[in-house]
Parts: C-alpha cells; structure tokens; sequence
C-alpha cells in the first residue's frame, strides 16, 4: 500500500489525485479502447477502403493538403470539407468532390469554410480553451491538469463538432445552447463506435505538431477531418433531437 509523502494537507491531496485518481482513469480508458478496438477498427478499415477507392483520391488528397498548408487560403480547404458533408453518397460509397476553381466555388468554399470554422470554434477550440483555464485553475492538484483537460475538451469536441456539420442545416441553430449541448450528449452516447478515428487524429495532429511548423497544422487538421467526415457519414445515425 503507498504511503502519502509528508507535507501538508495540499500536498497530500495532489499526491492522492495524481497517483490514485489519474491512474485509474487512465487504466480505464486503455482497457476501454482495447476492448472498443476489434468491433470498430473493421468498420474504420472498411470506410478508408472506400474512400482510397474513390477517382482521382490521391489527386484530390494532394490538392486538398497544399490548399490546406498555406496560411488564409486553407479557409477553402475548410469548405471543401462542407462540401464533402453536403455531397451525397452513392449507395455505401463515400463521395469525394471534386476540385473547381470556378469564381462561384470560390465564393462557395470560402463562406462554407467560414461555418466549419464556426462549427470548429464552438465545438472544439473553445471546449479546449475552458478544459485549459480550468486546468491551469487547478493546477495545484497536479502540473499537468490543464493538459490533460485541454485532451479531454479535444477528444470530445472533435467528433462533436463533425456531428454538428452532419446534422445542422440552418447556423442559427448553433444559436440554442440546448442543440449545442445535445451534439455534446450525442457524441457521447455513441462515443464507443468513434473511438479509434478520434484517437488516429489525435495521433496525426500530435505528430503535426512535432514535425510540421505551426503555420502548417492546417494540413493534419484537413487530412483528419476527410476520414472523420467519412467514417461518421458511413455511421448513417439518424439524430433524434
């Protein structure tokens, strides 16, 4: 049995959090992804298989990731990810549209890509910017809360905010706090069946920002959210709000 280091009572308590509470939780959630694995990664492989077997994949891919890195017009990159959601699939394959540099795709893509970056905002960055400052707030308990928080915040919101895109036709709903908080339930009712390409994301932007300059991380983001997109498209859950 481990015995609490002397000190006063603040120190014991972050000893307690930081050896007891945060251990369990993360021995919970390895076991949870391990036995998640087998039921979802067949579904995942299968959707990536339909998306490389799409035409023109790698070329759109490609198109995709220079438009994405280049700091400003990767706005457009976000919209071709709400076209990506708009476009309907053709029995069980998934779509990828196609590159138009036309004036009205243009203006098309860079008000869609305005909305991903309002559904982004709301659903992801800003969830991540509260588990932060609530971290830092509890920092006490242990140096590394606000980490910890912010990947929580980030786990969540990010399939959250795919559902949102997925589900949400008018922005003004994004308006009702009660539709927000029903995207956060949703995601977490299911949150079992989208466990292995949130943590595959996580892995792709955690190895961007090692490898990339922060003017890039556009790139893994774009990449990400094309098989979020897809695999959650692949999902066909019917909302019930």
């Amino acid at each position: 049995m481990e015995t609490l280091p002397p000190g006063d009572h603040c120190v014991h308590l972050k000893f307690y959090v930081k050896y007891s509470f945060v251990r369990k939780y993360f021995t919970f959630a390895y076991f949870y992804l391990f036995i998640s694995l087998s039921a979802v990664m067949d579904s995942f492989e299968s959707v990536c298989g339909k998306l490389i077997k799409q035409p023109e994949f790698w070329t759109r891919i490609l198109i995709g990731i220079v438009v994405s890195a280049i700091p400003f017009v990767n706005i457009f990159a976000l919209g071709y990810l709400r076209r990506m959601v708009d476009e309907p699939d053709r029995g069980d394959n998934i779509t990828l549209p196609v590159w138009d540099f036309s004036v009205q795709n243009i203006r098309y893509n860079f008000i869609a890509g305005l909305q991903v970056l309002i559904f982004l905002l709301i659903f992801l960055f800003v969830p991540m910017g509260i588990g932060y400052a609530i971290g830092i707030c509890f920092s006490w308990l242990s140096s590394s809360m606000s980490l910890f928080l912010t990947y929580l915040a980030f786990l969540i919101g990010l399939p959250t905010a795919v559902y949102a895109m997925l589900i949400i036709r008018n922005m003004d709903e994004l308006a009702s706090v009660q539709i927000v908080l029903a995207m956060f339930k949703r995601t977490i009712d299911t949150y079992r069946s989208l466990i292995v390409p949130v943590f595959l994301f996580l892995c792709l932007v955690i190895l961007g920002v090692q490898f990339l300059p922060r003017i890039m991380l556009g790139m893994p983001l774009f990449l990400g959210l094309i098989f979020m997109i897809a695999f959650m498209k692949n999902l066909r859950i019917v909302y019930d709000r």
